[in-house]
């Protein structure tokens, strides 16, 4: 029976006994549920928590912020580009006849699985280091627009609308439609009107420029690193890539650090990688986040499933990815070895 079988089996199963389902390889019996779930993404922010640092006393983002400067960042950006530029992505010969070719093709997959590794733990970093940049934005921003922080929790969202307002008091002449929903533009838009700040000074608006475009610049070599990696997925992890897809397959593991993490990761674990925090300023609660819903729960699979099933969905593909990981991580031991 193939992979894709036995998932359509586990779905057409979902309403029989949704404890059964939390209770195998989850991770969540029946008396954890929603505050075992809900322990999870709190251990999961404290472990990518930053120190309360104090940026409001102005001077360049540079300073607290090197990753973008670091030798070992433009190496790896430089050598994905370089693949992006030649189109290297044939696929690996096999290696069952020592040929010279073939030979030469496992190599050059081996040495390509290195840099994917580098680029999974670099995505991690990316992310730490734009939770910095943002605590920076935020701090020497809200002289500018003390009550923008609360209206806008995702970071990179933050980032851009500052980039986009810089000084400017009418908003309603700023196009916010690439960078937020609608009812999040009516409520900035309505609180602009309202607000106690006063335009920052040349310089205070340099140094919170230059950090936005640190953060967006490093958002953008970090998609580019993910779509590199997700061509590669159907070689570095096929039963994950079979599972949810190779765009989804190269974010779970850039976000958990390597195949290998995610191999050991509880798949509990899995379904909240790539979750938001909940934006429920401006309307009701309909309009915000879903909470533990990550890159797991919008992949087509799920969507096609029923509203009140997708969250169990989602717990069934969780577990479904770990297995699929932990195979692919095998079988990759076993070829390296």
């Amino acid at each position: 029976m193939s992979l894709a079988e036995e998932l359509q089996m586990d779905f057409d199963d979902l309403g029989e006994s949704d404890d059964e389902v939390a209770a195998g390889d989850v991770g969540v019996g029946p008396a954890g549920g929603k505050d075992a779930m809900e322990g999870v993404e709190t251990e999961m922010e404290a472990a990518t928590a930053i120190p309360d640092l104090n940026f409001s006393e102005g001077g360049s983002v540079r300073k607290i912020a090197k990753l973008l400067d670091s030798e070992h960042f433009q190496s790896v950006r430089e050598q994905v580009r370089e693949k992006q530029r030649t189109g290297d992505a044939e696929p690996a010969g096999s290696t069952s006849s020592q040929t010279p070719a073939s030979a030469a093709a496992a190599s050059s997959d081996d040495a390509e699985y290195e840099l994917i590794v580098k680029i999974n733990a670099l995505i991690v970093e990316v992310d730490n280091e734009v939770v910095v940049i943002n605590k920076y934005v935020r701090d020497n921003y809200a002289k500018r627009f003390p009550e923008l922080e609360p209206l806008i929790p995702n970071p990179m969202d933050f980032i851009k609308l500052v980039r986009l307002i810089g000084n400017d008091v009418d908003l309603t002449k700023v196009d916010l439609q690439d960078v937020l929903p609608p009812h999040l533009i009516l409520s900035v838009n309505v609180t602009a009107s309202t607000t106690q700040g006063v335009p920052l000074a040349e310089g205070e608006l340099a140094c919170v420029m230059e950090a936005c475009d640190m953060a967006v610049e490093l958002e953008e070599s970090k998609e580019a690193m993910l779509a590199f990696v997700a061509s590669r997925m159907a070689r570095i992890a096929p039963n994950l890539t079979e599972v949810v897809g190779a765009e989804t397959a190269a974010k779970l593991i850039g976000v958990a650090g390597g195949l290998q993490s995610l191999a050991k990761m509880p798949s509990c674990n899995v379904q909240l990688l790539g979750a938001k925090k909940k934006a429920t300023t401006g309307f009701t609660a309909a309009a915000a986040v879903l909470p533990h819903t990550g890159f797991v729960y919008y992949i087509p699979i799920i969507q096609a499933v029923p509203q009140a099933l997708r969250m169990r969905a989602a717990r069934v593909v969780g577990a479904k990815c770990v297995l699929a990981a932990r195979v692919d991580a095998a079988a990759r031991s076993s070829s390296s070895s």
